[in-house]
């Protein structure tokens, strides 16, 4: 398979008004461990903030994201790799539980993120009173460290990765509060 890093992107909630955030409720659980691994056993979250829950779900973790049933199904009928549900269970603010959740975790890694590769480029004002600043843009990776998987996540990172092929399947299913940005877009904030 042909693909170029310019072909693939980074998933991130949609970050809609209203849209449900949710806080792990195991403090001993480590972060890196649900995000590569997954559990065994029920992942116990708890409401946040927001009241409206849609196919992704953001927790308080970076990048440890609830998906629905519709989701999780999406990926097993397309034969997708590199993902692994767990099995999650929300506690609602109104006493009720919410089980249809699962709890994704990447099983793919690539090479870490090739910083010399990011291209410095100039940015607008964020207010009208402020200057132009300057970053590096651009999360890149050798491809030879990738095995092919749909998703993937860089070494020594919390970045989900993910091809175009999944991103059409995102887009043609109508997955809700989901952001796909393209990796060559991204900020480096490690330079």
């Amino acid at each position: 398979m042909s693909i170029k890093n310019d072909e693939m992107y980074s998933l991130f909630d949609g970050d809609r008004r209203g849209a449900m955030r949710v806080d792990i409720l195991d403090d001993s659980v480590e972060q890196e461990s649900l995000f590569r691994n997954g559990s065994t056993h029920v992942v116990r979250f708890k409401q946040y903030e927001g009241k409206q829950l849609y196919d992704v779900v953001p927790s308080t973790f970076a990048n440890i994201y609830l998906v629905s049933s519709k989701f999780r199904d999406l990926i097993n009928k397309n034969g997708l790799t590199g993902i692994i549900f767990s099995r999650a269970e929300i506690q609602l603010k109104d006493g009720g539980v919410e089980e249809s959740y699962y709890m994704l975790s990447i099983s793919s890694d690539v090479g870490e993120i090739i910083n010399s590769k990011s291209v410095l480029r100039t940015f607008p004002p964020i207010v009208p009173w402020g200057d132009e600043y300057k970053k590096y843009v651009g999360l890149f990776f050798d491809l030879a460290t990738w095995d092919g998987s749909d998703f993937f996540t860089p070494k020594g990172t919390f970045y989900i990765f993910l091809t175009e092929h999944v991103r059409q399947i995102m887009i043609k299913e109508n997955i809700t509060n989901i952001a796909l940005k393209p990796i060559s877009e991204l900020i480096n904030n490690k330079i």
